[in-house]
């Protein structure tokens, strides 16, 4: 496996095989950006071949200012940014899907049921905050990545992002409160 320096000279050299590599190294990292800001399944295959297009064509730029991960990952969330704004709709989360996966003689069905339930809950309140809190969430709690590649990606200073976070936990927790209360009434 290539370190990142010879990856990039390679990539650069119009060599193919590191060009493959690339793709194999990043996949699943632009995917998952992707994934985020749109959830058509089609539309985010297309967008990722989209941003593997500008990553070869602007390898040229990458100066080794940050991780080459970072700088592909701000790509995608930039590309995927631009096609949700341009679709201007809101996904919908479904519900019923997974009940036919419960089986009914399972004793803790009920248990799992409910997990899903706010799970699936939690999910959609998510995706009702702004794109931007939508994005730092899942990054930092789900990709577990630290507030510095955030940044890289987001290009929001690091203050910022630890405001979406607060604020973004915040609107949740009112929300869910809400939901609890109407719940147990």
């Amino acid at each position: 496996m290539l370190d990142e320096t010879t990856l990039v000279k390679g990539v650069r050299a119009g060599d193919p095989a590191a060009m493959r590599q690339l793709v194999s190294r990043y996949q699943r990292l632009v995917l998952g950006m992707v994934a985020r800001v749109v959830r058509d399944t089609d539309a985010q295959q297309d967008l990722c071949q989209e941003v593997f297009i500008k990553v070869y064509q602007h390898m040229h730029k990458f100066r080794f200012g940050s991780a080459l991960s970072t700088w592909i990952g701000r790509i995608a969330y930039l590309t995927a940014i631009n096609e949700a704004k341009k679709q201007q709709r809101r996904p919908e989360v479904p519900f019923g899907d997974e009940l036919s996966q419960l089986p009914l003689l399972d004793p803790d069905a009920e248990t799992k049921l409910l997990t899903k339930e706010r799970d699936a809950y939690l999910e959609l309140l998510i995706r009702e905050l702004p794109l931007s809190y939508q994005t730092v969430l899942e990054l930092y709690y789900k990709e577990e990545r630290p507030l510095a590649e955030i940044s890289g990606i987001t290009g929001m200073p690091e203050g910022t992002i630890k405001t979406c976070l607060f604020r973004s936990r915040q609107l949740l927790k009112e929300k869910l409160e809400k939901f609890n209360k109407r719940e147990n009434q």
